[in-house]
């Protein structure tokens, strides 16, 4: 049975060609009424129910189910019942000369295809094409919907006509026009867009309307267009928008909701036009307006405006501050400021003022809010109405009480003027600023040059100038000029008396207001006895300088201070490789570091308040110094006070000692080392002659307890027998029983200590022995390491708990001297202990046979702080030690080493820091060294 798969992709059942069965429910019985027509029947009543074109045709194009309408009655009945007909019948206008590819595509693809055609006797039509699949899901038909379309398509055309209209004045319009949808995204701009804002439409379609906005204004503007226009359906805003080139222009938007078919809202319309140059202008007024109100208000003088009646009609702060009414007080009233009898003068002014004249610095009197008269100066211009007449006036008060008050001070004061300037004890000069002149002098002035108060006034500047280069009138001119920006400025002129004697004089060139007007005033003094001084003491100086240039040793004049250079001489730069220019810039802190400066500045403080040492010299040594290439040098310094002038100066030498210091260093070392080494050779034979000592009566103590051992065995015996009678007796303060226990085990303990010192003794012995002319023997290491042990017993409880000791078996023999290896084991594990920063660290001693280098190898291991880098080169070196505080001498790993190079051996080290030292000597074996090999 076939299947229809509508384009929607749900199946349909077809019954064109059996009829539907019986669909058992409820005990089999039968839903189907039989009084309904049967399936057949019902299935052509529905098509024949469509209002548009169905029928149902094979691959063939016969047609095997349709309806029929009055447009199709050209068909002969007989083709259209009863049996399949060829599809042709329905477009004879074809002639079966074309086939339809909408059904041949739906039979090639298997899927539902809809196409619009025209058919000359319906007119415009619409035909949807879908499979009917059998259960195999195989195309065995094809079902074809044929809709008229006709009075929807030309619907289609007028509408799309009335859009093109309006798309033609749109796009010919001067303004913005443009269309976006619910979210801002265009999808129609108007070309007017190129002309005003540079973009093209293209170049806009598809973008968002807000990404052009300008960012202060895009907060407020896509809330306005997204939420309120909505439900406001109108909105006007105006707003800057972008342009391509980058500037933001100004457009005033009126925006309005569009709705679809359904009425909702699906858009909006915005029409936008350019108002940036309006902003622009109104912007500019704004301004202007802003401005004028704020120098209004900023004014320091008071302003006020009336208008013809004199009523106020602007008040500013500053006539409130300086009339104390308030703009609140006055506005719209009178004009307060001439009562009484001030009255009719204001109203004399206010009628010419309304005749439009002008008042330019008129000085009046007007009254304070509380009373006070102030003396005032005014200045008005009118204010005029469009046709030209006065409508009122504008004016200006300045209070020039305190001008009034100071011009009487002035005038009293120019007497005492007078009286002060000719009782001066410097020279002054009155100068016009300008030109030079000499306006006025003092009698100080007349008395220094020789002249009268009336001659000197007649004279230019020049005639009581020397007259040399640069004493001269041009010069003169420039330093009074100068003189305009009030500043001070000090400088020294030769000048000329009446009688032609020239002489120097210091001069202070000043600007002030004199009697009202600008002047240079110039105080001048007499320093001709001062400038031969100055001239004595460069002389002086000049030779200070050539003893102090020419002097061996560095030499520097210092600010004490500061400790800043002042001076150095060439020694100071051939040594420190410093120019002095450098000197002075850098100071001491160039050849000393911060502490070294910082101790030499308190010592020289110290010395300073003391009054120095004998001689008024201080002593300094040694001190350590640094040249330009940070070469070390040890320096003695010998200086002492300067005072030349008002300004001290330290006068110090630097004198290089660094050779000298070395050589008594190595003179009091080396006495050091010669001392040690013979301290070291009497404690050898101190070493040898205890020993003998103390031999002699550990053998009596050794001899004793062997005895004592015997006689106690017998006595045992007879103690055993009589153990019932004596056991509630105590022996020694120990109960009987364990005080027999006990007596075999301390027999034996003193045996045993006594055999151990006589060992250690005959160590000691060997070790202190002079054995240079003994010959080398075969040596086992193992027994060598053994002795040792013995000897330094004492010394590994007293540092470590974890000493271990790895002896190889059956290592071959070396040839050597017993004591000097024995030495050499003894220095190398003392080290390793002293070496331990807790009983927690361990020491290893092993020792091995290397058959490649047939040697006989020893390692000593340390879980030590390591030795640093920067003395690893120098720990091999005689008398060298890190312990130098705890008694170490520095001689024993030089020892060790000549010992086993003596032995054709090596000694090498490895070291960690933090983790420790791991020290190999390597000794040929016996044959092998008497080869000589090493």
């Amino acid at each position: 049975m076939g299947q229809a798969v509508p384009e929607r992709g749900e199946k349909m059942a077809s019954d064109s060609f059996q009829s539907l069965p019986d669909t058992p429910e409820r005990g089999g019985e039968s839903q189907l009424d039989s009084s309904l027509p049967d399936t057949q029947q019902l299935l052509e009543r529905v098509f024949d129910a469509i209002p548009d074109l169905l029928s149902v045709v094979d691959r063939n194009l016969r047609i095997h189910m349709s309806n029929w309408h009055g447009g199709y009655d050209y068909v002969a009945e007989e083709r259209r019942r009863g049996k399949p007909f060829c599809y042709d019948a329905y477009y004879p206008e074809q002639g079966g000369k074309c086939r339809p590819c909408h059904l041949d595509e739906v039979f090639r693809t298997g899927r539902p295809v809809t196409v619009e055609k025209f058919n000359p006797r319906i007119g415009e039509v619409e035909i949807r094409a879908f499979p009917v699949v059998d259960d195999q899901q195989r195309v065995v038909l094809a079902a074809e919907y044929i809709r008229d379309i006709s009075s929807r398509k030309a619907a289609e055309r007028a509408l799309q006509e009335r859009e093109q209209q309006l798309r033609r004045i749109t796009d010919n319009m001067l303004d913005l026009v443009s269309e976006a949808d619910p979210d801002g995204i265009f999808r129609y701009i108007s070309p007017s867009h190129r002309a005003v804002l540079g973009f093209a439409p293209e170049e806009l379609l598809g973008t968002s309307l807000y990404e052009l906005f300008h960012p202060d204004d895009l907060a407020f503007m896509q809330p306005l267009f997204q939420k309120t226009l909505p439900w406001r359906k109108s909105v006007r805003a105006e707003f800057r928008y972008r342009h391509a080139a980058g500037h933001y222009l100004w457009l005033e938007t009126v925006g309005k909701v569009v709705h679809d078919a359904q009425g909702r809202v699906s858009g909006a319309v915005y029409a936008s036009r350019d108002i940036s140059e309006r902003r622009h202008a109104e912007e500019g007024r704004r301004q202007v307006n802003q401005t004028l109100t704020a120098t209004i208000e900023a004014s320091p003088l008071a302003i006020f405006v009336l208008d013809a009646d004199g009523c106020v009609k602007l008040w500013n702060v500053a006539a409130e501050r300086m009339f104390g009414w308030r703009a609140d007080e006055v506005l719209g009233r009178p004009y307060p400021l001439a009562p009484g009898a001030m009255e009719g003068e204001f109203r004399s002014h206010l009628a010419a003022m309304n005749r439009g004249e002008t008042f330019v610095g008129k000085q009046t009197r007007r009254r304070h809010k509380d009373g006070r008269i102030l003396e005032v100066s005014f200045f008005t211009a009118p204010l005029r109405s469009p046709g030209g007449t006065v409508a009122g006036t504008v004016g200006i008060i300045c209070d020039i009480t305190e001008v009034k008050r100071a011009e009487r001070a002035l005038r009293d004061s120019e007497a005492n003027y007078r009286a002060i300037f000719d009782a001066a004890n410097d020279a002054i000069f009155v100068l016009d600023i300008d030109t030079g002149a000499i306006l006025d002098v003092n009698s100080k002035l007349c008395q220094m040059y020789g002249y009268s108060r009336e001659e000197i006034l007649r004279l230019p500047i020049e005639a009581v100038s020397s007259g040399r280069l640069p004493f001269i009138q041009e010069n003169a001119l420039t330093w009074i000029h100068s003189a305009v920006d009030g500043a001070s400025r000090l400088f020294e002129w030769h000048a000329r008396k009446k009688c032609g004697e020239l002489f120097w004089v210091e001069v202070n060139m000043k600007g002030a207001m004199i009697g009202g007007h600008f002047r240079a005033l110039a105080v001048v003094r007499d320093i001709t006895e001062r400038k031969r001084a100055e001239a004595a003491l460069r002389e002086s100086e000049e030779r200070f300088h050539q003893v102090f240039e020419q002097n061996e040793d560095p030499a520097f004049l210092i600010l004490p201070g500061s400790m800043a250079i002042f001076d150095s001489n060439i020694a100071a730069s051939q040594l420190y490789g410093y120019s002095n220019q450098s000197f002075r810039e850098g100071g001491l802190a160039l050849i000393m570091d911060a502490d070294t400066l910082a101790d030499f500045a308190r010592q020289i403080f110290a010395e300073q308040s003391g009054g120095f040492g004998k001689g008024g010299w201080s002593h300094i040594v040694p001190i350590v110094t640094i040249d330009k290439q940070g070469r070390s040098i040890l320096a003695s310094f010998r200086g002492r006070m300067l005072q030349p002038h008002k300004q001290a100066y330290l006068y110090g030498t630097f004198r290089d000692v660094t050779e000298k210091l070395r050589i008594r260093k190595e003179r009091s070392e080396m006495q050091a080392k010669l001392f040690q080494a013979n301290k070291l050779a009497a404690i050898g034979n101190l070493a040898a002659g205890i020993a003998h000592e103390v031999n002699n009566p550990n053998n009596y103590i050794l001899a004793n307890a062997q005895l004592l051992d015997g006689i106690w065995a017998d006595v045992n015996r007879i103690v055993k027998d009589c153990e019932e009678d004596y056991r509630d007796f105590a022996l020694g303060g120990l109960p009987f029983n364990e005080a027999i226990d006990r007596v075999p085990q301390m027999l034996s303990g003193i045996s045993e200590g006594a055999r151990r010192i006589r060992n250690i003794v005959a160590s000691l012995k060997d070790f202190a022995r002079q054995d240079e002319a003994a010959q080398s023997r075969p040596l086992d290491v193992n027994r060598v390491i053994a002795e040792s042990l013995t000897i330094l017993a004492s010394n590994i409880r007293q540092h470590t708990d974890h000493f271990f000791c790895n002896l190889h078996e059956s290592l071959p023999r070396i040839a050597g001297h017993f004591q000097r290896i024995e030495q050499v084991v003894i220095n190398l594990v003392l080290n390793a202990l002293q070496a331990l920063p807790d009983r927690n660290s361990g020491v290893y001693v092993s020792t091995t046979f290397n058959p490649h280098s047939r040697m006989v190898e020893l390692t000593i291991r340390d879980q030590g702080c390591g030795i640093p880098l920067e003395i690893r080169s120098r720990i091999l070196e005689p008398f060298f030690s890190t312990r130098q505080q705890e008694g170490g001498t520095g001689l024993g790993l030089s020892i060790c080493y000549a010992i086993v190079e003596e032995h054709h051996g090596r000694l090498e080290f490895e070291s960690q820091l933090g983790q420790g030292t791991t020290v190999t000597v390597s000794l040929p074996i016996a044959e092998e060294a008497r080869k000589g090999n090493p």
